[in-house]
């Protein structure tokens, strides 16, 4: 069967005719719930295309999280590649965005301006122009390039963008487009760049998210609540606390705390450190628990860290790629309110005590473990040191709060975002000359020459200006 899409044309083996491990067609995948593909209609191997900024960890974890999904469930049906829009494609100055953000990450104030700029309709919208007017057709080149059957976002800043590239194939090339989907990744709040009405299907983590949606005018139709795409390793809701700790070399008797910072080892973790195992050693004595701290790529503090004199016993790691193994076995999380993390504690079934999170994006995250009971949220050292010292010496509410975070536990996430998406492809793959618009249903987003180079001017020169604060904020805080 050979199928138009995007002006090229590519062969494609019916899925009947693959690989198949069950008598009834199936991939032989449990997790497939005996829900079955348009075998009769679809073509296959599936094409897919991830679309993501390193801007933060948590976008590139759900990335890989349903790269694994994908090639779970359909194995050699489908190829998966994720690609950085701004990096890979975009160029400069896109190109410096991930830079950008591990530099304003650190001061709030800055984080914020960058945050509202964003958000507010006006400053948006320049900022949208501005994408549109100088990485439109690198983007559309690259589609033609690659060819891809079904584009899943993974980030809000590459959502307009890409719907709007889409659009003008339909619209004024006359070509057919493939199946566009977003996977937002922000847990308790969401920005309004993940919000656009020509996705095909928006799949959101939690209930808060799916009423903000509506808000931003999204039809509750193209809304699905699946939870966080979160990695393999937390697809299974079981625990096995007592087994992981003998693995880890823990003991079985012993309470564990976990202290994380984020990737990069964010936050003041050494004085939170600190002040956690004072309150441990003061109220549960010098075996009370055991702090396990996790520093990320931050080398400067897990050396500061190692070669501190400790009340309790405390083991000090870096990155470490087996996060979920640590999580099982602890009885507590400090940590900060990166979405990816919270959604992983809810399935370890974890009590978190917050420390920080990004003003804006991450608030949400922080207020739904808040609002839930699920946690505190707390800046100050001795009340987080406190706190620690509290629950563990309450086993009755530490218990009863493991049971409640367990309840907002969605593991299966990933699993059930690439099945859908894969349904989605066998069942409307065939129907492609459909997906072919007319001109009149062009938007006012594409401008005659004349307005582009006008909007351009404008958004270069507000950009500009805007930048241009940051970096005088940027100086006064180093001062």
């Amino acid at each position: 069967m050979v199928v138009e899409s995007l002006g090229y044309e590519a062969e494609r083996t019916p899925l009947l005719s693959a690989q198949q491990d069950g008598e009834d067609g199936h991939l032989g995948d449990p997790l497939l719930d005996g829900e079955s593909l348009d075998r009769q209609n679809s073509v296959w191997p599936m094409k897919v295309l991830i679309l993501m900024s390193e801007t933060g960890g948590g976008h590139r974890a759900s990335a890989n999280a349903l790269t694994d999904a994908f090639k779970h469930l359909y194995k050699d049906n489908v190829s998966v590649s994720t690609v950085d829009l701004w990096v890979e494609i975009a160029g400069w100055p896109f190109s410096t965005y991930p830079w950008w953000y591990r530099l304003v990450a650190k001061y709030p104030v800055m984080w914020m301006v960058v945050y509202w700029y964003g958000k507010l309709p006006p400053t948006r919208w320049f900022q949208e122009q501005m994408w549109q007017v100088m990485v439109h057709d690198k983007l559309k080149a690259f589609l033609s390039e690659t060819q891809p059957d079904v584009i899943v976002s993974v980030h809000p800043m590459v959502n307009r963008l890409t719907n709007n590239v889409l659009r003008r194939i339909r619209c004024i090339d006359l070509k057919p487009t493939p199946i566009f989907s977003t996977v937002v990744t922000d847990y308790g709040d969401a920005h309004p760049m993940w919000f656009n009405k020509d996705s095909e299907m928006t799949y959101i983590p939690s209930e808060p998210v799916r009423t903000l949606a509506i808000k931003f005018g999204m039809k509750n139709s193209k809304l699905k609540v699946y939870g966080l795409a979160l990695r393999r390793e937390f697809w299974d809701d079981k625990t096995d606390r007592f087994g992981k700790r003998e693995k880890l070399g823990l003991s079985v008797s012993k309470p564990v705390i976990l202290l994380m910072g984020g990737g990069d080892g964010m936050g003041n973790l050494e004085l939170i450190s600190e002040a956690v195992a004072r309150h441990i050693n003061k109220e549960l004595g010098p075996n009370g628990a055991k702090l396990v701290i996790v520093c990320g790529n931050n080398r400067k503090l897990k050396t500061s860290l190692a070669n501190h004199t400790w009340p309790v016993e405390v083991e000090v790691l870096g990155f470490t790629d087996n996060i979920s193994e640590w999580m099982e076995a602890s009885d507590l999380l400090v940590t900060k309110a990166g979405p990816g993390t919270v959604a992983e504690a809810f399935v370890k079934g974890l009590p978190m005590i917050i420390f920080a999170y990004l003003p804006g994006q991450e608030e949400g995250n922080m207020q739904f473990v808040v609002d839930n009971d699920l946690g505190i949220y707390s800046t100050d050292a001795d009340v987080i040191g406190a706190t620690a010292s509290e629950w563990l010496g309450d086993p009755e509410r530490l218990a009863e709060m493991r049971r409640r975070a367990k309840t907002f536990a969605m593991p299966s996430a990933s699993i059930d975002i690439a099945r859908d998406l894969g349904v989605v492809y066998g069942n409307t793959y065939s129907s492609l000359p459909s997906r072919v618009g007319l001109p009149s249903e062009m938007r006012e987003e594409f401008y005659d020459a004349w307005t582009r180079r006008s909007a351009i001017l404008v958004a270069v020169i507000l950009n500009v200006v805007i930048a241009y604060f940051l970096f005088l904020l940027l100086r006064h805080l180093l001062r």
